[in-house]
């Protein structure tokens, strides 16, 4: 029998969730500091062993923005191949769609919260059109990539 891969090598689960308003998108910051890049993708994180990726995707949420889901959908999958702070990292994305339960985090250029996500910082998400053309559809968010414009820069 193997013994089992380190964890640095092992595929990580993780859920997000895409709000739309109209044809903005909610995109959380992050920050590759060895490459000294920013970064965007939906909010979310890891789902933990025994949890459904709806109660991972929820959860982390109130964790990262301190904001509620509500019309929680299927969701789609993404898989990322990707370097990050040096590492090699392997990543399995449950997509959901879904939309905030406070109608006034629509209103707001930038929800700053208290957790991390994979940055020494606290979380900062902001609404933009990532897509040309308006078109704000989960195809074209790729997790880890860059979005120019965004209101987290």
């Amino acid at each position: 029998m193997t013994s089992p891969l380190p964890s640095r090598l092992k595929v990580r689960p993780i859920a997000i969730c895409v709000c739309r308003d109209g044809g903005r998108v909610l995109l959380a910051e992050g920050r590759d500091s060895r490459r000294g890049q920013t970064f965007y993708r939906p909010p979310g994180g890891t789902i933990e062993f025994g949890e459904r990726g709806e109660e991972a995707v929820r959860r982390e949420f109130r964790q990262e923005i301190g904001a509620d889901l509500i019309e929680v959908r299927a969701p789609g999958v993404l898989e990322n191949i990707f370097t990050y702070e040096g590492r090699r990292g392997h990543k399995i994305a449950l997509v959901y769609d879904g939309r905030l339960a406070d109608t006034a985090l629509y209103q707001k250029e930038a929800i700053i919260g208290e957790a991390r996500l994979e940055t020494a910082g606290r979380i900062r998400a902001g609404w933009t059109d990532p897509l040309p053309g308006g078109t704000a559809g989960v195809v074209g968010i790729k997790m880890g990539c860059p979005i120019r414009g965004s209101p987290c820069a």
